[in-house]
C-alpha cells in the first residue's frame, strides 16, 4: 500500500473521529439541558399596530396548564408541539412558535389575529372580526381602531346563512375602505340594512350616506370622497342631510333643514377641511361648476373629458335601476340638489 493511500485513510479516520466527537458532545449537551429545570419563560407577542389583545399572563397560564401547572419543570417534560397546539386554540392567537435556548429558557413567539371591524348585532352583542370572518371577543387589554358596523342580524340556529352573508358583506366594505386612509378617519359608523345594504354615518358632520349594496364599493367611496373634496369643503358641512352613492356613476345629495349646531360648527369645519386637504392631491378632478343649486364635474385634469349632468325632471331622482332613495326617520323624499357624475372610467 502506498504512503498516499495510508495518509488518506488516516485523514478520513481523523475526520470521522472529530465528527463523532461533535455529535457525542451535542447529544450530551442536549441531555444535560433537558434534565435542567426551565430557567424562565420569555413571551413575545407580535402586536397589531402597537396593540396587544391577549394578555401575557393568559399565555403563561395556558403554558402552565399544558405542563401540569409547573413551568419550572425539567425541560424534558415540555412537549413543545403540544404546547404550540394548545396556544393556537386561543381565539386571539393566529400562530405560536416555541423553542428552548441553551440556557434552558423557554421562548414563546405569539402572532395575534388582526381585527378588521367591530360588530354590534341587533341583540346588543359586540365582537371583532378578522379577514376570515372569525369572531374575536372584545379584549380586556386594548381596543382596536377599526370601523364600527351596527345592526347586523344576531346569530341563532335559524339564521346562520343570513348571518354569514352579512359578515361577508361587511368584509367587502372594509376591504374597500382599507384602500384609503381617508375612511379610517371619516367613517365613524356603518349601519347594516336589509338586503346587504349599508348606510354610513361620518365622524365629522350629521349627514347620512347611502352606500347601497356591496357592488363596486371601491368606486362608490372614491366618488363620495370626491364630493367631500370638491363640493362640501366649499360650503357648510351639513348643507346636505343625505348623500347617496348607491346608483352607478352618480352622487345624489339632498338638502336638509337641519344644520350643524353652532357650538360645534367652527371646530368641525376646521377638522373636516384638514381631512379634505390631506387627500386633495389624490384626485384628478380640477373643476366643479355650481349652477342652479346643482354641482357637477366639468373637467378632468388628465383627460380633459367633460361630463354632463344627468337630466332630472318633475323633481325625480335619476332613474338608475329605478330605485328611489329610502327616506330615513320617516322623512319625506327630498328633491336632489346636487348630482355628480364622475368620468366614464368609474363604475
Amino acid at each position: 500500500m502506498s504512503k498516499r493511500k495510508i495518509y488518506r485513510i488516516l485523514g478520513n479516520t481523523v475526520w470521522l473521529l472529530l465528527i463523532a466527537g461533535v455529535v457525542v458532545l451535542m447529544f450530551t449537551s442536549m441531555q444535560v439541558r433537558e434534565t435542567k429545570p426551565c430557567a424562565g419563560v420569555i413571551i413575545n407577542i407580535d402586536a397589531v399596530e402597537g396593540k396587544i389583545f391577549i394578555e401575557e399572563k393568559d399565555v403563561r397560564n395556558m403554558l402552565a396548564a399544558s405542563v401540569g401547572g409547573n413551568l419550572k419543570s425539567d425541560i424534558h417534560q415540555f412537549d413543545l408541539r403540544k404546547m404550540e397546539e394548545r396556544l393556537r386554540k386561543e381565539i386571539w392567537i393566529q400562530d405560536a412558535q416555541l423553542y428552548v435556548d441553551n440556557e434552558a429558557v423557554l421562548h414563546v413567539n405569539i402572532q395575534e389575529r388582526v381585527p378588521l371591524a367591530r360588530i354590534f348585532d341587533t341583540q346588543g352583542s359586540t365582537f371583532y372580526i378578522d379577514s376570515a370572518g372569525m369572531q374575536l371577543p372584545i379584549s380586556r387589554s386594548d381596543r382596536a381602531e377599526v370601523p364600527v358596523f351596527t345592526g347586523l342580524p344576531a346569530l341563532n340556529n335559524n339564521n346562520k346563512a343570513l348571518h354569514k352573508q352579512a359578515i361577508a358583506a361587511v368584509l367587502k366594505v372594509v376591504a374597500a375602505m382599507h384602500q384609503d386612509e381617508f375612511w379610517d378617519a371619516q367613517a365613524a359608523q356603518i349601519e347594516y340594512m336589509p338586503g346587504n345594504r349599508f348606510e354610513l354615518y361620518p365622524a365629522i358632520g350629521f349627514h347620512t350616506v347611502d352606500l347601497g349594496d356591496t357592488s363596486d364599493m371601491k368606486n362608490k367611496l372614491q366618488r363620495l370622497k370626491l364630493f367631500y373634496q370638491q363640493v362640501m369643503a366649499k360650503q357648510p358641512i351639513d348643507a346636505y342631510s343625505r348623500i347617496s352613492v348607491a346608483f352607478k356613476n352618480q352622487i345624489v345629495a339632498s338638502k336638509g333643514a337641519d344644520s350643524l349646531r353652532s357650538v360645534d360648527a367652527a371646530q368641525a369645519l376646521k377638522l373636516f377641511n384638514q381631512l379634505v386637504e390631506q387627500s386633495k392631491n389624490e384626485v384628478n378632478a380640477t373643476a366643479i361648476e355650481m349652477t342652479a343649486g346643482q354641482g357637477r364635474i366639468v373637467q378632468e385634469a388628465e383627460t380633459g373629458i367633460k361630463t354632463e349632468l344627468p337630466a332630472t325632471t318633475n323633481n325625480k331622482t335619476p332613474a338608475a335601476n329605478n330605485k328611489p332613495i329610502t327616506p330615513k326617520n320617516n322623512d319625506s323624499v327630498k328633491t336632489p340638489k346636487a348630482i355628480l357624475s364622475p368620468n366614464n372610467n368609474n363604475n
